[in-house]
């Protein structure tokens, strides 16, 4: 039994939409999709069979369609206060939805009777199930399709993506909150309802997360990239967050290479480093300090591409082919070329050694460090790559 677990993380959520596109169109079917907080909405969504619906929403959807102006400062202190990870803060948001009644949650329940069906959602041949937290006494909810009926399955969506802050949603005679103060990301729930595998997609966003129980039966997906406020909807964060949860989720799932790209193979990194001409390794040697008459091969194996590998944060298993790509990735990402589509490591070497076109993306502040000053020279000294 296969199920997908998405995680709560706000605006943050549109990520998800394109992650599930890229798992379908590899073939992916699950039994059971379970979301916490906008995961929720999402997961209802989607088990309905309702993909391209959801992508409308989030490509068209900003906070002015969800919120009303007074609400537009509170979002910004939820945003401030999510961001700086402390959850402890967002206990006196908890107190103003209990005493004060919240943030109001009525564009956002219009916006779920337009577009979730709860006949269609309790018909589908996919479970679908959320996890949301009773108040005051903070105890989880954990709820399937068995639980719910035509009159309510709206309100357990709801209740599920119902922040601190908001208004509480009540289900019969309790009212609850966000998932998010439970588990915000359901991989371990899925295990107990019985998956034998488990697809997470993360979003880093708000939230209790639980360690996995079962790391051969859960793989999790990860933005390559900040998606952004958690409570500011935007359409072009948006878009750009669905194209990133596509190419992250097709290259995890291929064991395709790179981190900030996409490439469709690796290269050889061991022999384009060993091939660059001993006066070029001597001049990446001298941004780095290195001492006078060592031998040029040793120090680039030794000292320079070391350096240059902690200064770009790659992991400690890396290797040669990694950091090859991660040069070419750091360059391109300076010069702004557009990232979502597939490279092969020839082609993005010639559009970051020869393209003249305009930026696609933000151009990034160039970095001057040491290790990153030899990065530019051996990368602009590079063979072409096969």
């Amino acid at each position: 039994m296969l199920g997908l677990a998405l995680e709560g993380g706000g605006a943050k959520g549109a990520y998800e939409i394109g992650a599930y596109r890229a798992l379908t169109e590899m073939g992916y079917r699950f039994d059971v999709i379970c979301g916490v907080s906008i995961g929720a909405i999402n997961a209802a969504l989607l088990a309905q069979g309702d993909c391209e619906k959801a992508a409308e929403f989030w490509e068209t959807t900003s906070n002015d369609d969800l919120f009303s102006e007074e609400d537009k400062g509170f979002l910004e202190i939820i945003n401030r206060q999510v961001n700086l990870n402390t959850l402890s803060a967002l206990k006196e948001n908890i107190k103003a939805a209990v005493e004060n009644g919240g943030i109001d949650t009525s564009k956002i329940r219009a916006y779920m009777e337009r577009t979730i069906d709860p006949k269609r959602l309790l018909e589908s041949s996919i479970d679908y199930g959320m996890i949301a937290v009773a108040i005051p006494e903070l105890q989880p909810l954990i709820a399937y399709k068995k639980d719910m009926t035509l009159e309510n399955a709206l309100d357990y969506v709801l209740a599920s993506a119902s922040f601190p802050g908001f208004q509480p949603t009540a289900i019969g005679d309790k009212k609850y909150l966000d998932g998010g103060l439970y588990d915000a990301c359901p991989y371990n729930e899925l295990l107990d309802y019985g998956c034998d595998e488990v697809i997470a997609i993360r979003l880093n966003g708000f939230g209790i997360i639980h360690p996995v129980r079962d790391k051969q039966k859960i793989r999790q997906i990860f933005p390559s990239e900040q998606l952004g406020p958690v409570m500011r909807f935007d359409p072009v964060t948006s878009r750009r967050n669905i194209q990133m949860g596509y190419y992250d989720t097709m290259r995890f799932m291929k064991g395709l290479p790179g981190r900030l790209y996409y490439f469709t193979q690796k290269a050889d990194g061991f022999a384009a480093f060993a091939a660059l001409p001993e006066e070029v390794i001597k001049a990446a040697g001298i941004p780095l300090k290195l001492p006078e008459g060592m031998e040029p091969r040793r120090a680039l194996f030794e000292h320079i591409l070391p350096d240059i590998a902690a200064e770009l944060r790659l992991p400690r298993e890396a290797g040669y082919d990694d950091l090859l790509l991660a040069l070419l990735e750091h360059r391109a990402e300076q010069l702004g070329i557009g990232r979502f589509r597939w490279y092969t490591p020839a082609e993005l070497q010639a559009v970051v050694t020869g393209s003249t076109a305009l930026p696609e993306e933000p151009r990034r502040p160039l970095l001057r460090t040491r290790p990153l000053e030899a990065a530019e020279i051996l990368a602009a000294a590079l063979p072409v790559l096969g």
